[in-house]
């Protein structure tokens, strides 16, 4: 897997392909114009060297900074510019052996042949994040000639890779030794180092008991709701994407337990901390269990994926499962 990053990807948009993109993608001819006129006539200008201002000049690259409809604009033009990757590659026998597919038992489904371009269009080769995308193959050899073709690709369109953000990812196939390299052993821990690393990793729960725990004048429920809030949400942040074991589930627990015991007003320098039960800590406090929460909110996310349409990667990911994983034959 290979994670790319765009070199200043909403400065580099050309505008004039934007709008040629954009009446492909049938936006109305008004709509259009109205977009123009968001763009067209800019005007900026830069500090200098020494602390002075540059004349004017007209900008007639990018999409505004901040503007609302610009992360629309981009992602309308980063389709199109994807579409082009999809049927190069489509084009290229190295790519088709390498493509990760998934067995989702509707091949029959689609009807017809299935022609090269339809293979690219339903496997799993890129990820997208905002202007980020994650590049997957089964082999390196494949992995190079689809960056080859996406760099090719994104410099006809005006933008650029940005080599230093750019990383590669090697997941080696199940009792298969790798190759590589292994890295150096990291430097020794000295005893400066290990106490800021200390003081690093304890600066969080710190600042989250002298904000919930040490002010006895705040009222219970406010310091039930921003335990909520700040270090609950923090704890459980993605979990709906967890596939938690009973080990992960206790640590967890003991966790929550340890930050509910803080908030009713135990604490360890006296003989009743712990003397609640998990269960009933949760019953004083009136909130759920973490085991309740996880598991709530993955049949929450669930039914979001469910209802979307099935050529959606996400439901595709949820329902099918990744054919192959070793050598490209």
């Amino acid at each position: 897997m290979c994670f790319v990053d765009l070199k200043k990807a909403y400065d580099s948009v050309d505008r004039e392909m934007l709008w040629k993109v954009l009446a492909g993608a049938e936006i109305p001819a008004k709509l259009i114009k109205v977009i123009r006129q968001f763009h067209d006539g800019i005007q900026a200008r830069v500090y200098m060297d020494e602390g002075e201002l540059s004349g004017w000049f007209f900008v007639t690259h990018s999409v505004r900074q901040g503007c609302v409809p610009s992360p629309l604009l981009f992602n309308i033009f980063f389709a199109e510019v994807l579409e082009v990757v999809v049927i190069r590659f489509s084009k290229d026998d190295v790519v088709l052996r390498s493509l990760v597919r998934l067995e989702e038992g509707k091949t029959e489904a689609r009807g017809g042949e299935e022609t090269p371009l339809d293979r690219v269009r339903w496997t799993i080769w890129g990820m997208l994040h905002a202007h980020d995308a994650g590049v997957v193959s089964r082999s390196a050899e494949g992995l190079a000639r689809m960056m080859t073709i996406i760099v090719e690709v994104f410099g006809e369109f005006g933008l650029t890779v940005s080599e230093k953000k750019t990383e590669t990812l090697l997941m080696p196939a199940k009792d298969k030794p790798t190759t590589t390299t292994q890295p150096s052993p990291p430097p020794p821990l000295t005893t400066e180092a290990a106490g800021q690393k200390n003081a690093q990793t304890t600066e969080w729960p710190r600042d989250v008991a002298g904000e919930l725990f040490d002010r006895p004048k705040v009222p219970f429920r406010v310091k039930i709701r921003l335990l909520q809030a700040k270090a609950i949400e923090v704890l459980l942040y993605g979990c709906m994407t967890w596939s938690p074991l009973c080990g992960h589930y206790q640590t967890l627990r003991s966790i929550h337990h340890r930050l509910l015991l803080r908030v009713i007003g135990y604490k360890r320098k006296k003989d009743t901390y712990r003397q609640l039960s998990y269960a009933q800590t949760l019953k004083r406090v009136g909130c759920q269990s973490v085991e309740a929460t996880i598991r709530q909110r993955r049949l929450l996310f669930a039914r979001a994926l469910a209802r979307q349409p099935d050529g959606r990667l996400p439901k595709r990911l949820m329902l099918g499962e990744l054919a192959g994983g070793g050598e490209a034959t």
